[in-house]
């Protein structure tokens, strides 16, 4: 049996093969066959899909063996529909006055199945009063605090809020905004509103000096508004000694002075700001710029993985099959 199965390893060698070949007891063969089959000295080289197909025994192939009952044998735990109705009345019966319930503290988790309480929930929660009571601003203020020092630590939490355990303090905490509801409504409202006040006037100076008051920083505005005094008053002491008709064209060049360098210098604080704003655009785009790269290069490093572990694979499927050729 084992040189016929060494002629041709490929081939699966089968019983019916071996009966044909060889003389003695058909029963006596099967068992060479199946010992030399187990311990893999014959069709072990064969491939799978020159291996016979075995079927399995069907589901139903131990018959179900069915026995009828004697009309007059019973159970012994045999109860009758009439002994049920009747402990189910009685059951009822007991529990479904309501003027007997006392007020006491009722957890909702160890609610049963009762009928009673489940209808009359609302009249107990009526009489227990402080008990389904919501949340106060002290106790939301020990819950934000609490929150805030002990962070997911929900027991020491709940110790601190004092009146609450930790699955009220954890609803309420889910329940509160994420956004705060008191928000200044006037600071909304002016920055919707037109806040240039002299911005309809036909006056070109007050549309400028209005414009300014608004676009620039209120630092600049001062540091602007003193430096203009400051010439203004150097200017004023040199036009004391002068008199006559002169005092008006005067007046009007100090004027125009004093505005040239307070727009000089506003214009100065203002580069120095767009310089800074420019700087930190720059940054921000250069910081995009490098997370956009690493982002691809994770996607890259896993991708080489990927292709790894797709190699190795594709390399014992080839060697599986090169050993079994």
């Amino acid at each position: 049996m084992i040189d016929t199965f060494r002629c041709n390893p490929t081939k699966y060698l089968s019983v019916v093969a071996c009966r044909r070949n060889l003389e003695g007891d058909v029963c006596s063969i099967i068992k060479i066959h199946s010992f030399l089959e187990q311990w893999g000295l014959i069709n072990y080289r064969v491939s799978p899909r020159f291996m016979p197909y075995r079927k399995n025994p069907p589901k139903n192939y131990i018959e179900n063996i069915l026995i009828e009952t004697p009309t007059g044998i019973k159970t012994v735990d045999y109860v009758t529909p009439d002994h049920i109705n009747h402990e189910v009345n009685n059951h009822l019966s007991s529990c479904s006055s309501i003027s007997d319930i006392t007020p006491q503290p009722l957890n909702i988790q160890a609610l049963g199945l009762r009928y009673d309480k489940y209808l009359n929930f609302k009249t107990l929660k009526n009489k227990m009063g402080g008990t389904y009571k919501g949340w106060n601003d002290q106790e939301l203020l020990l819950l934000l605090e609490a929150i805030h020092m002990y962070k997911d630590d929900w027991n020491k939490v709940s110790t601190h809020v004092g009146t609450r355990t930790q699955e009220e303090c954890i609803l309420e905490f889910i329940r509160l905004p994420i956004e705060d509801p008191y928000i200044d409504k006037s600071y909304t409202q002016y920055l919707s509103s037109n806040t240039i006040s002299f911005m309809k006037l036909e006056n070109p100076v007050m549309c400028l000096i209005s414009f300014l008051s608004v676009a620039l920083d209120p630092q600049i505005a001062s540091e602007t508004a003193k430096i203009m005094l400051e010439e203004f008053g150097k200017l004023k002491e040199q036009d004391k000694s002068e008199s006559g008709d002169k005092n008006y064209f005067a007046d009007h060049k100090n004027l125009c002075a004093v505005a040239q360098v307070g727009v000089e210098t506003s214009i100065k604080e203002t580069k120095e700001i767009l310089d800074i704003e420019y700087s930190k655009l720059r940054l921000s785009v250069v910081t995009l710029i490098d997370s956009v790269v690493q982002r691809l290069q994770v996607k890259m490093n896993f991708l080489e993985k990927l292709e790894e572990i797709f190699n190795k694979e594709r390399d014992a499927v080839i060697l599986y099959f090169f050993n079994f050729s």
